[in-house]
């Protein structure tokens, strides 16, 4: 019995000691990822802008732009110009970049018109080719900016035909990376 009790202490010195002497270390690696995004919405409802054609006071939109990573933004006119809208095809500019009616040459049956977006990446329509998106910024900072401002300068050179004169601007943020 003696013998039973010695081995059992022994035993028990031995379960006793295992937890102390050994140690047990486990590691958990976490991380995550945010989707790169960028939207650039006009604020108020603001779809259109009705330019002052008469006067040349530039017009204003607001807009908020929220980009969490370097963005590129571009720029693309329809026209590459406002655009007098006629059922009359003479009265059409002669092209792009000579804004004269076809029909009345001391008249322009379009006109240039600057953007300034919030004081940056300011493009003539005269420097924008109709249809074609053209980046103004490769490589623009992350920004998150509410209340920002977009500004449209009429360039005038002619007196212009009367008439309705449109086009359709689109400022495009793409994300690029971080």
């Amino acid at each position: 019995m003696k013998m039973k009790l010695s081995i059992f202490g022994v035993a028990s010195l031995a379960v006793m000691a295992l937890p102390m002497s050994t140690s047990a270390q486990t590691a958990m690696q976490m991380g995550g990822s945010v989707t790169p995004v960028c939207t650039f919405a006009f604020t108020s409802g603001t779809s259109g802008i009705a330019l002052d054609l008469a006067t040349g006071v530039p017009s204003s939109a607001n807009f908020d732009i929220i980009c969490n990573t370097r963005s590129s933004v571009s720029y693309e006119s329809d026209n590459g110009y406002l655009k007098l809208i006629t059922t009359d095809p003479a009265n059409d500019s002669v092209s792009e970049t000579n804004l004269a009616s076809g029909a009345n040459s001391t008249f322009d049956a379009g006109l240039d018109y600057v953007v300034d977006l919030d004081g940056t990446f300011p493009i003539s329509t005269a420097t924008l080719p109709a249809s074609v998106d053209t980046v103004v910024s490769p490589n623009a900072p992350a920004i998150n900016a509410t209340g920002r401002t977009m500004n449209f300068t009429p360039v005038f050179g002619q007196q212009l035909l009367g008439g309705t004169y449109t086009d359709v601007f689109t400022v495009t943020v793409t994300p690029s990376g971080v």
